[in-house]
């Protein structure tokens, strides 16, 4: 049955080349913790591009760099890109199609320091409120010293029923997403629910 799904899903992929799609490849923006932790270039000069350059002495990459002497991140978490999760590749959690950090021992989320994902959908309108929605994606986030590589995208392809209904300006979805090639560690959920457009 997964066999047959995974078809329907590529053929309709096939088909959604002509219907909208979506692909973004991104690096950090934003505010900087620490102007000493970035080296200015020609590249590099605005204010809303900020990305460490060459040697950050005063700053940690990654949480497994902070100590005593350097408390501070080069690039918030907050402020890095996570692929993963209903609105990037649908059926990872969010997250974690991306680098790892170790802090304390433990294992976590780093976010990304580049992304790039796709979106591909084939809408039928059933009815007025109603949708049925084939879609495969793709993505990963790179970590800052990690180069894109378009072999590390990983991919999920599936269905999703989304419900417009008139006191939400945003549909319900019910996703049925498919890992077409899993992998040990994978944190993957074939159900989900949602409020909100994929992109």
């Amino acid at each position: 049955m997964r066999r047959i799904f995974a078809g329907l899903a590529a053929a309709a992929f096939v088909l959604a080349l002509g219907a909208p799609a979506f692909a973004k490849t991104e690096t950090v923006k934003g505010q900087i913790v620490d102007q000493a932790c970035y080296k200015m270039d020609k590249t590099n000069t605005g204010v809303d591009h900020k990305m460490p350059k060459g040697d950050t002495k005063d700053c940690a990459i990654t949480l497994d760099q902070i100590s005593e002497k350097v408390s501070k991140l080069c690039v918030p978490r907050g402020q890095r890109f996570f692929v993963g999760g209903e609105y990037s590749v649908r059926g990872f959690e969010f997250g974690t199609l991306g680098p790892k950090e170790k802090f304390q021992g433990l294992s976590q989320v780093a976010g990304g320091y580049k992304q790039v994902f796709f979106n591909s959908e084939y809408v039928l309108k059933v009815n007025d409120p109603l949708r049925v929605v084939f879609f495969t994606d793709g993505g990963w986030a790179y970590g800052y010293n990690d180069k894109v590589d378009p072999k590390s995208l990983r991919y999920s392809t599936g269905a999703e029923l989304r419900i417009f209904l008139p006191v939400f300006q945003f549909p319900i979805r019910f996703i049925y997403a498919i890992n077409p090639a899993p992998k040990k560690g994978d944190q993957f959920k074939t159900f989900n629910f949602t409020i909100g457009n994929t992109y």
